[in-house]
């Protein structure tokens, strides 16, 4: 079950990663045409690890809900992290082909945040079952879990929709994109009366990887021409962002 999960995540990143190297180098004709700005051969190659990668997913995800009801009465947590994958690959299964052509701005912005509630929930089934293993007890900092991840994937839905503006030459979108990091710093905090080096250093470094989300954005909005490895990188890095918080919940206790 962990080698499943820690594959759907390496997979979903991949997914996910191809998806954003492909939407920032598209753009928007005077006729309202996507452009590829790829070399047709490079598009291609992208594409195919897409599907390659998406359809392994999909059969990763049936073998996690299967094999999860075995835990299903000894470790109900297991179950929760297997129906959002399953939730998820259903939603991406739908959405996926009318993404092709980026004409419809809300199934790209579905389609990333889908993916990125999948790509959290296959780690989050691998931190469950590390502690479920290891027989911890983690116990989450003091802050409230579901406003963090609402502000992650306010700030996950925003980055799609600028990207998605950008085609058609709009930058102020990203502006918005970049402001909705903050936000989610006012949630990650430690408790003033415990005084955990490890909770600190976790926190230190979110607030360091978002700082930097927030200069490599503002980079990339002053740009005439965007760069493209920064851009992928920005996103990959909001990628990891995710994950950082899905770990910290599941580890502050330790």
């Amino acid at each position: 079950m962990r080698r499943l999960s820690l594959t759907g995540t390496l997979l979903s990143m991949a997914i996910l990663t191809a998806s954003a190297v492909l939407r920032l180098t598209t753009v928007i004709d005077a006729q309202g045409n996507a452009l590829s700005q790829l070399f047709p051969e490079i598009e291609s190659a992208v594409r195919l690890l897409h599907r390659v990668c998406a359809t392994t997913v999909a059969l990763i995800s049936l073998a996690v809900l299967i094999l999860s009801g075995r835990f299903i009465h000894s470790n109900t947590k297991v179950m929760k992290p297997a129906l959002w994958i399953a939730f998820s690959v259903l939603i991406l299964s739908i959405a996926g082909p009318m993404t092709s052509g980026y004409q419809h701005g809300f199934v790209t912005v579905l389609n990333v945040v889908v993916g990125m509630v999948m790509l959290m929930s296959f780690w989050w089934m691998n931190e469950t079952l590390t502690y479920t293993i290891a027989r911890l007890h983690p116990i989450a900092l003091e802050t409230t879990v579901r406003p963090t991840l609402l502000t992650l994937a306010v700030h996950i839905a925003s980055g799609a929709a600028a990207s998605a503006w950008f085609m058609y030459g709009m930058r102020w979108p990203s502006w918005i994109h970049v402001l909705t990091l903050f936000p989610m710093l006012a949630f990650v905090r430690i408790k003033p009366s415990i005084h955990n080096q490890s909770r600190k250093n976790n926190v230190f470094f979110v607030c360091l990887v978002v700082g930097l989300q927030f200069i490599s954005g503002v980079t990339l909005i002053w740009q005439e021409q965007r760069s493209l490895g920064l851009s992928v990188t920005h996103a990959i890095t909001s990628y990891l962002v995710a994950l950082i918080l899905i770990s910290i919940i599941f580890r502050a206790g330790r």
